[in-house]
């Protein structure tokens, strides 16, 4: 018993859901997998690398520790990291050391013994006011064996003589004081002293260029920490020469100055390293100390830590608070991987995938899900395309069983009537000569109209089989429908109907076979007599122009649905309204009137409403005679 289509479909449908279904879970499983394994070697490459990292910084602390106690031991060793600074303190040289590029160092500098030296110009000058005798006592000192001694003098006598309004001298007096160099000058070097007074007289002379020119000078070495200040001289006179902007360096030094005051300076630990936040950057201060000397050094944390940088991973430098030393800013909850640096510090590095490496791991996942969702697109394609042919063989078979049983219905309608018809010829039973001849006529026509419809099946088949042999040969189609018209005008006016032929204004001729083209014309002429259910009013209208002939056959019939125009061409296919209205028909007829004409080279058409009629139009090409001179070859026809 064969499958029924339907059952075939739901066979087909159930098949594809369960191997869509095996698929989705197959690729889901996929994917589920390859995150694992992607998750577990990304933590592997990112505890290795921690691991490399941590053992990096180490490092680097561990130089910073050398270079410290290189200076403990007073070697110079090798220079802090760029944008560092490396200071030391000596209590034998009561602290006034070089300041290390430091625009200012935490200790204070140590006050001067020779105060008392200049008590009676002092009284002189802000006492009793005599500044003439200020000035005297002044100058004498100036010439002083001590260079402390004249440092001191020179201040004082620059200040007197700015305040008798002798700026030239006061200069003067400056200028002579700048050179005595770090020299204390009343707890400040003598350089920037001499340089202050000098900016001061020139801004009582009126030269500004000359003093701006002065305070240039001053911030540029206040800056570049040229002098072993505390820190609020250093702002002091920073502030009066300078609002720009004070580089990094001021924040080093404000680091340092607050790790000093924080350990108890010049009493500090043996050994330490802290984080200071500055100007929102860390700023990392290490240090080391023994007995009368601290050396210490600061440098921001990501310069100090620039040789460990690493792109492979994110990765964040914490101290024991969690206050963040180097790297990103916030770190993540999710599994990241914690190394303890060690070496006198609790900090902590933490490391995790980098975004490049996650979206390499996460690459991957699109191509899986690609390759599952290809896979069940190609199978739900198969499942179509399986469905298509199913629903076309359905068809074809279902066309092939409705050609058969009309071709049943065709051959049982005479031959009943033939065999009733003979058993009572054969019996005898015919009551006169006259009724025997009329049985006689209707047994030959209807043996003519089944030979007729053997035949047609056969030149189909033929032509199906491609075994027709066509004998090219010029045509005239007038004559052609001419003849056929007289064939089937019987037929028409049997009914109550006609058939015209309108003809064209010239020859007619086309290059065929005369057989295949009477076949074609015909089955179009007999259509349309028969799909006309009342009176069968058929016209036929030859044309001809642009090297093609046409032959127009147009009925007032049953007519043809749109949406069966197209597919009324193919073999075994009848329009609902032909079987609708029962009228007989193999089928086969339009399909070999499309098949003879597509065989010369022209095309059909057809255009019907249904309930209003049909016309189709075959075009063909007109022999090559015609074409060249068809004016001659008209004259030929009519002489």
């Amino acid at each position: 018993m064969p499958l029924r289509p339907r059952s075939l479909y739901g066979g087909l449908l159930a098949t594809s859901l369960v191997v869509t279904g095996a698929l989705l879970w197959s690729g889901w499983r996929l994917v589920t997998q390859q995150r694992e394994l992607d998750a577990r070697q990304a933590r592997q490459t990112v505890e290795a690398a921690a691991d490399a990292l941590a053992s990096d910084i180490r490092e680097a602390l561990a130089e910073q520790g050398d270079r410290l106690r290189a200076r403990l031991g007073g070697a110079a060793g090798p220079p802090p990291p760029s944008g560092g600074a490396l200071v030391t303190w000596r209590a034998d040289h009561d602290g006034h050391l070089s300041s290390g590029g430091l625009p200012f160092v935490p200790w204070a500098a140590a006050a001067s013994s020779r105060a008392g030296v200049f008590a009676r110009g002092e009284a002189a000058e802000f006492t009793q006011r005599a500044l003439d005798v200020a000035e005297r006592r002044y100058r004498s000192l100036a010439e002083h064996a001590d260079p402390m001694v004249r440092a001191g003098a020179l201040l004082r006598l620059a200040r007197v003589l700015r305040t008798r309004g002798d700026n030239p001298g006061a200069i003067a007096a400056s200028s002579a004081l700048e050179a005595l160099g770090a020299h204390d000058a009343g707890g400040i070097p003598a350089a920037l002293a001499g340089l202050d007074g000098q900016r001061l007289a020139l801004v009582q002379l009126g030269d500004v260029h000359g003093a701006g020119r002065v305070a240039e000078d001053i911030r540029q070495r206040l800056d570049v920490g040229a002098w072993p200040l505390d820190r609020g001289t250093a702002e002091f006179y920073r502030d009066e020469v300078s609002d720009a902007p004070r580089p990094e360096a001021w924040q080093l030094a404000a680091a340092v100055s607050d790790v000093w005051h924080a350990q108890g300076g010049p009493l500090l630990p043996s050994r330490g390293l802290t984080m200071v936040e500055r100007g929102g950057r860390p700023v990392l201060v290490a240090w080391r100390a023994n007995a009368g000397v601290v050396a210490l050094e600061a440098a921001f944390a990501d310069r100090l830590l620039s040789s460990v940088a690493r792109h492979d991973i994110e990765w964040r430098l914490a101290d024991s608070d969690d206050h963040r030393v180097a790297g990103a800013t916030v770190a993540p909850e999710a599994s990241p991987v914690d190394r303890v640096i060690g070496g006198g510090s609790s900090w902590t590095v933490r490391a995790w995938p980098s975004p490049d490496q996650a979206m390499a791991g996460a690459s991957r996942e699109p191509l899986l899900i690609a390759a599952t969702a290809g896979t069940v697109l190609f199978v739900w394609s198969a499942a179509g395309l399986m469905a298509r042919a199913l629903t076309r063989e359905a068809r074809v078979a279902q066309l092939q069983t409705d050609f058969v049983a009309a071709v049943s219905h065709e051959f049982r309608s005479p031959l009943t009537t033939m065999r009733q018809m003979a058993e009572m010829l054969d019996t005898d039973r015919v009551p006169d000569e006259a009724r025997r001849r009329q049985y006689y006529h209707v047994l030959a026509g209807e043996t003519t109209r089944l030979q007729a419809l053997v035949e047609r099946l056969l030149d189909f088949g033929r032509m199906e089989a491609g075994h027709d042999q066509m004998r090219r040969e010029h045509v005239d189609v007038a004559a052609l429908v001419r003849s056929i018209v007289d064939e089937m005008r019987q037929s028409a006016t049997e009914r109550g109907g006609h058939v015209e032929v309108v003809p064209a204004g010239a020859t007619v001729l086309v290059e065929g076979d005369v057989q295949s083209l009477r076949l074609a014309i015909r089955n179009l002429v007999e259509n349309a007599i028969k799909y006309s259910p009342e009176s069968p009013d058929v016209t036929i209208r030859l044309d001809v122009g642009q090297g093609r002939a046409s032959i127009a056959v147009t009925d007032r019939g049953l007519g043809i649905d749109r949406d069966e125009q197209r597919a009324i061409f193919g073999k075994f296919v009848r329009g609902r309204a032909a079987t609708a209205t029962r009228v007989r028909g193999t089928g086969v007829g339009l399909a070999a009137v499309k098949h003879v004409v597509d065989a010369h080279g022209g095309r059909i058409t057809l255009e019907s409403e249904p309930g209003r009629g049909s016309t189709f139009v075959v075009w063909l090409p007109m022999a090559r005679a015609v074409v060249e001179d068809p004016l001659s070859t008209a004259e030929g026809s009519e002489a």
